[in-house]
């Protein structure tokens, strides 16, 4: 997202520039609409996801699926956060599994508020339980 906001802006700077002011005020408005709407689908999405941290497991759990992974099967876990999610102070935590594509087997927590903080609560709850299911 942020990548698209950059080269929005951009855009809309560069008609600033060669004085095309009305295409400038059209781009800026529907450059401004479709943000509006990315955000609202990524709010609905966010709103309907649980990420839930059991005595055994982690149930992470959207609208359309659910993926289990027991902590004597997780591999590493890591926050990260893109350009315009460290302005907005969020970020994604990840849980890998030890085995499987860890691309489409790990649980994805996208645009977590306050992300180093929730990171080092999940990160310790999970070490606990695997060092207590081990």
């Amino acid at each position: 997202m942020g990548d698209y906001l950059i080269f929005g802006i951009l855009i809309i700077l560069l008609m600033l520039s060669t004085k095309q002011i009305m295409a400038a005020l059209i781009c800026t408005l529907v450059f401004v609409a479709i943000v509006m709407l990315v955000l609202k689908g990524r709010k609905a999405k966010v709103e309907n996801t649980t990420c839930t941290l059991y005595e055994k497991k982690a149930v992470y759990k959207t609208k359309d699926k659910e993926k289990v992974i027991e902590y004597k099967d997780i591999k590493d876990i890591g926050y990260y956060q893109t350009f315009s999610q460290k302005i907005f102070n969020i970020g994604d935590i990840r849980i890998y599994p030890d085995s499987g594509i860890l691309i489409t087997a790990a649980i994805n927590m996208t645009n977590v508020r306050n992300v180093k903080e929730e990171y080092e609560k999940v990160k310790e709850i999970i070490q606990k339980q695997i060092v207590e299911n081990r």
